[in-house]
């Protein structure tokens, strides 16, 4: 059975993505220098990231003339959490707390979040993300992939 396994390596400050020395580094016994990079990290209550959701979700546009404004933007600094919706006319931002665990952003299909988050049972929710946009949720024993997009496409809300 072969396993494909997307990763990126870092030795003594250098990226190595040869497949060969992957292979080498996975097969030797020192595996603690193999770190998956990843551009996002947190972990929320299931119910209240729910509730965000909730809250943000009128304001998709539901056939989007510009494919991201079909997303949430998703920000994840100072021990906060911040979701973001528009659809060019009304935006929204909301806030809550939670355990960040790295910084970053992406931005998520709203309605795929949401009908994903609407079915999860366990307490909290892990989500992180990798350089690629992918999107790694962990409820429980359940685990999902979302496929994301760069927040530099999504448009900026104004300041007020």
């Amino acid at each position: 059975m072969s396993t494909y396994v997307n990763c990126a390596i870092r030795m003594e400050g250098k990226k190595i993505l040869d497949t060969e020395q992957v292979i080498s580094y996975l097969q030797s016994p020192n595996l603690s220098e193999i770190k998956r990079i990843e551009i996002m990290k947190f972990v929320i209550s299931t119910q209240e990231l729910n509730y965000l959701i909730s809250k943000i979700l009128n304001v998709v546009a539901q056939k989007p003339t510009i494919p991201i404004l079909s997303n949430f933007l998703i920000e994840a600094y100072n021990d906060e959490l911040i979701l973001t919706a528009t659809d060019l006319t009304v935006g929204i931002h909301c806030h809550t707390e939670a355990k960040i665990l790295e910084e970053g952003s992406t931005t998520l299909p709203a309605k795929r979040l949401s009908q994903l988050v609407r079915e999860l049972t366990a307490a909290n929710v892990e989500i992180s993300t990798n350089t690629n946009e992918i999107t790694t949720i962990i409820a429980g024993s359940s685990r999902f992939k979302l496929n994301g997009m760069s927040k530099t496409d999504y448009p900026s809300l104004p300041d007020l």
